[in-house]
């Protein structure tokens, strides 16, 4: 393992999204940014055919981009704006 790692191998899952995966992150950022209409996390997992986790994995990629703000709206309500 020592040898791999001074090769520059690592073990484990790669950091960040694979390509297909920004791609359907993207697609559930269109969906939470509809003015009319909003739709709720379980409309958009049924839409995109994903479970609750990985929209919340999408949405955290997103705030790491810097595309979305976390916006407290009560002491256990957090909503997402989406950077213009």
């Amino acid at each position: 393992m020592a040898n791999a790692r001074k090769k520059g191998n690592y073990a484990g899952r790669k950091v960040g999204l694979s390509i297909q995966a920004q791609t359907k992150a993207l697609a559930a950022l269109q969906l939470l940014e509809r003015k009319e209409n909003k739709l709720s996390v379980g409309e958009i997992q049924k839409r995109l055919g994903i479970n609750k986790s990985t929209y919340y994995r999408y949405i955290r990629w997103a705030e790491a981009q810097k595309r979305v703000n976390k916006v407290p709206i009560n002491q256990i309500g957090i909503i997402y704006e989406l950077n213009c």
